[in-house]
């Protein structure tokens, strides 16, 4: 007898649930990079199951987290080579195929959250992108999540560009991220995640930057005790799935519960997520992080810096999309 198969990856274990299962069973296997204790993973277990349920044991979505299949560029090759299925990884990884899914972690481009609810969540917007994405790749658009606003952790606050003159700070090997070091005076030094803990530790950077729940993960805390509260890009990921994954593994019916399971649960995680924000800045201020707040005089430094940049080497590639983008702001 058939068995379907569902693994979430522990470090470099696998947990498998096994079970009877129709003859028809559909396998999409997939991965990201932050760890299985994240919220991330638990959106998608929940994704998984929802879509195991919906379709009667018929579709398994396999989830690998911490870099079992590779970093972001590694995992955005699978799907667009269909070597893998699908992946949850930034955005702005696409935009080497489409530039206006750079827009999304770029500096200080989401107003508010409310903007990240009119636009990211609005799946309106989201079919337009994928349209824009279908185009130029073999990648569907399954929606995004939001996990936070991410925030520097160093040495030191991080109160001006001056403050950052000379920071060597890690970010995500993608072009926006650049930016946002421009904005807050850093140089940007691009580097797989799963590597910023050491580089940390051995100096190779002076500082990294992200969410509340993945400096937690990531235990940075134990090396810098500093998270400036810079805001400079909404921590977004998207889920994207090879088009001829989607389309002809899958039945109709099954795309439809597939994506609705999707948009259903990236929904309930963002609206639920601010408490986990909450509870993770309580958490690092025991493991002993102060905390730096700029005024708004030195933000609105950093995001005219930032907004100057983007106006001269992004806005003009995104077009229409980024007017449309910005009309959801409120």
């Amino acid at each position: 007898m058939k068995r379907a198969i569902l693994m979430v990856a522990l470090g470099c274990f696998a947990i498998a649930v096994t079970g009877a299962a129709p003859a028809a069973t559909v396998t999409l296997k997939g991965g990201l990079v932050s760890g299985p204790q994240t919220t991330q993973v638990k959106a998608l277990t929940e994704w998984s199951r929802l879509v195991k349920e919906r379709t009667g044991g018929q579709v398994v979505i396999e989830i690998y987290p911490a870099e079992q299949l590779g970093n972001e560029r590694a995992l955005l090759e699978g799907i667009n080579l269909g070597t893998i299925d699908w992946a949850l990884i930034g955005p702005s990884s696409a935009e080497r195929m489409a530039p206006e899914f750079g827009m999304f972690e770029n500096a200080y481009t989401f107003r508010n959250i409310q903007h990240i609810a009119d636009s990211a969540m609005n799946r309106e917007f989201i079919e337009y992108l994928d349209g824009i994405l279908g185009k130029k790749s073999n990648l569907r658009l399954l929606g995004f999540q939001w996990f936070g606003t991410r925030h520097v952790i160093a040495d030191k606050p991080i109160l001006s560009p001056e403050d950052g003159k000379g920071l060597k700070l890690r970010t995500p090997d993608v072009p926006a991220y650049k930016i946002a070091c421009y904005a807050l005076g850093a140089t940007a030094t691009p580097m797989a995640f799963g590597e910023v803990y050491m580089a940390l530790s051995q100096g190779v950077i002076d500082a990294g930057e992200c969410s509340f729940e993945q400096i937690n993960t990531m235990k940075w805390y134990e090396i810098k005790k500093f998270i400036t509260l810079t805001a400079h890009v909404e921590g977004m990921t998207s889920v994207f799935m090879n088009k001829r994954s989607f389309e002809r593994k899958l039945t109709p019916e099954q795309q439809k519960i597939v994506f609705d399971s999707g948009m259903e649960v990236w929904d309930t995680f963002f609206k639920n997520y601010q408490k986990t924000n909450e509870a993770m800045m309580e958490k690092l201020k025991g493991d002993g992080i102060t905390f730096a707040v700029p005024s708004k005089e030195q933000m609105a430094v950093f995001i005219s810096r930032a907004h100057e940049a983007l106006a001269q080497d992004f806005i003009p590639k995104w077009g229409e999309t980024w007017v449309k983008f910005q009309s959801y702001a409120k």
